[in-house]
């Protein structure tokens, strides 16, 4: 690798929840580094996805949906994170949903450090048939924020995210890279193991559940053949512990098991999980707990 030819550059995704900024992440990355569902503000830490080329990389900051209803400190926590990011980055791309524009993605922007390059990004457009719309949608957009670029695109396809790499690399600037260039994430194997069993909580439980949980991996013992992991699912009332366990404990069953699957396809053993159900109330309060989750 030559000094002079390196480039890098540091790219934070921002916008409501559930436009899709994790969807779009992994589809640039080819892996799935974020876990998704359909209901909003999935994402709760900051976590670095990292694109490599050789003489580029590209890390990317998937940030979790800003939202101001909740108070709690883990709420307060992901607001900071992205407070914290934004005016660090080199570009910011702005996503919203295909014909989606209001003063709350104005609102996002106003973090952003002057002089940054902001991308709008204009996800689902597959959603949307009749294409001639975009035109006066955007150019609306444009009387309202200068953005260095602004994308029409569909985060679920590969041609997509392609396509947006190749426009960032106008803007990488000659640096070494951050992260080993044979990483595709800064985070650890304990935490995407506590994210795929939490992306089951939001496939098999109902609309609050999901929220009102969380994920803790209380060790791993690796054999040569197996890994087993421990799993705590708190909950903060004890009525959701019951549903999440479920009938003769089926629910839980179903979630240990997809949950197992995700995971298997990350090592080369065999993966076992031994998971606990324990109510807790305000663990999202907890700063024992938040830190335990690394927050």
């Amino acid at each position: 690798m030559s000094e002079n030819s390196f480039k890098s550059a540091s790219v934070a995704i921002i916008g409501r929840p559930n436009v899709g900024k994790s969807t779009l992440l992994n589809t640039i990355l080819h892996h799935n580094v974020s876990i998704v569902s359909r209901r909003p503000q999935t994402t709760r830490h900051q976590i670095a996805g990292i694109y490599n080329q050789p003489n580029i990389q590209i890390v990317f900051f998937d940030t979790p949906g800003f939202q101001y209803k909740f108070k709690s400190k883990l709420n307060n926590i992901m607001n900071r994170a992205i407070k914290n990011t934004v005016p660090t980055v080199d570009v910011v791309l702005l996503v919203i949903e295909a014909l989606k524009w209001d003063i709350r993605d104005l609102k996002e922007l106003e973090r952003v450090k002057k002089n940054t390059n902001v991308f709008l990004i204009i996800n689902k457009i597959d959603q949307v048939k009749d294409k001639t719309v975009f035109f006066p949608f955007v150019e609306n957009i444009k009387t309202q924020y200068a953005f260095s670029e602004i994308l029409l695109l569909s985060g679920i396809k590969k041609k997509s995210g392609e396509a947006l790499i190749q426009i960032l690399k106008k803007y990488l600037s000659k640096g070494q890279p951050q992260y080993n260039q044979q990483s595709i994430t800064d985070r650890s194997f304990d935490f995407i193991a506590a994210e795929l069993v939490r992306e089951q909580l939001f496939v098999h439980l109902g609309d609050e559940i999901p929220y009102t949980s969380a994920v803790l991996i209380e060790g791993i013992d690796e054999s040569p053949k197996i890994i087993t992991i421990k799993v705590m699912i708190l909950v903060d009332k004890a009525s959701h512990k019951g549903i999440v366990i479920g009938k003769k404990g089926l629910t839980l069953k179903k979630i240990i098991s997809d949950a197992r699957v995700g995971i298997q396809k990350r090592v080369s053993k065999k993966v076992f999980l031994q998971v606990w159900v324990k109510e807790q109330p305000s663990w999202a309060d907890s700063t024992t707990n938040l830190r335990l989750m690394g927050f």
